[in-house]
């Protein structure tokens, strides 16, 4: 998903940014709805929950927050700083969880040093 975008703007400048503003919605959730005779409407199938953040979607989320600080890292420089970073998210669980596991990739890939 992610990967392919580096190759679509190869060595894009960013020595002018002065804001990096990224709108997202919430990542792969299951179902919040079945069709009557939908065999998968049991809820044993959802182990998060139904309409909550799948386990893959928080993977392509902190995966998503990874890309940020690879393509970005010369903006937001070695270090993470709370002062420089807002972030929003609605009340919903799912919406949350996003936003955590995109943090996580982020923070967690500048703390690795591979930024």
């Amino acid at each position: 998903m992610v990967n392919n975008a580096s190759k679509r703007w190869p060595n894009h400048d960013i020595s002018t940014l002065k804001l990096l503003q990224l709108v997202h919605r919430h990542g792969e959730r299951s179902p919040t709805s079945f069709p009557p005779n939908d065999p998968f409407k049991n809820t044993k199938y959802w182990v998060e929950g139904i309409g909550e953040l799948t386990t893959k979607g928080k993977y392509r989320m902190y995966k998503l927050g990874e890309f940020i600080r690879q393509e970005y890292n010369d903006y937001f420089g070695d270090k993470y700083s709370p002062r420089e970073v807002y972030v929003r998210s609605s009340i919903t669980d799912r919406c949350i969880e996003s936003t955590s596991s995109l943090l996580a990739g982020h923070i967690c890939h500048a703390a690795s040093g591979e930024g």
